[in-house]
């Protein structure tokens, strides 16, 4: 009866140890599970996040080309302006000189 009771004991202390390793391994493949949902989420994320990347330079490329373009175009138009100006001030003295000539 001894043996028995020593054999009764052993198999419920293998019966709990085998219920705690279940409960174990069912709680990490849990985890596991989540985790791989998390990571999948942060993939996405981080796709979306590239793709919206490569979107902004893109358009910087295209806005910075048009910069270089508006300010080309500003430059020959301050050239163009002060051309003007000179020829604006030539004739002014021409219409002085003209006056002057005629009083």
């Amino acid at each position: 009866m001894g043996v028995e009771i020593v054999t009764l004991i052993a198999l419920a202390a293998v019966l709990a140890v085998k219920y705690g390793a279940s409960v174990r391994m069912v709680k990490m493949q849990q985890e596991q599970a989540e985790l791989e949902n998390t990571c999948r989420d942060y993939k996405y994320k981080y796709r979306a996040l590239m793709l919206e990347r490569r979107a902004a330079e893109t358009e910087e490329r295209e806005l910075r080309g048009n910069v270089q373009t508006l300010e080309s175009r500003l430059e020959a138009l301050r050239m163009e302006l002060t051309e003007q100006e000179v020829r604006n001030v030539e004739l002014q003295e021409r219409l002085l000189d003209k006056k002057t000539t005629h009083n």
